[in-house]
């Protein structure tokens, strides 16, 4: 699995999530927080089972992670994502 390319830039994280899913598993990447409201801004990443919409999903399927809000937090939550896939290869699709 492969990400780095299919994953939106840096810039276009800043105004919108990306979404995707590969052989089973569903993933988003999306800013969070607000530094207009002096909020802490960071990226937020998750990977959950198909067939469902994160909104949809039991949380007890859901992983999540928090990393930088910067090119390289988008790099590391791509990693992360890679290696969710990695680890659980076999059972992505068992949800369905």
């Amino acid at each position: 699995m492969n990400l780095e390319h299919d994953i939106l830039s840096f810039n276009n994280l800043k105004t919108q999530p990306f979404t995707g899913s590969h052989q089973g598993m569903r993933y988003c990447i999306r800013k969070m927080g607000d530094e207009k409201k002096g909020e802490p801004v960071f990226l937020e990443a998750f990977a959950w089972p198909e067939p469902f919409s994160l909104k949809h999903t039991n949380e007890a399927l859901i992983e999540r992670e928090e990393f930088s809000y910067s090119e390289e937090g988008r790099a590391e939550a791509i990693r992360w994502l890679e290696e969710r896939y990695e680890a659980r290869k076999g059972s992505w699709n068992s949800k369905l």
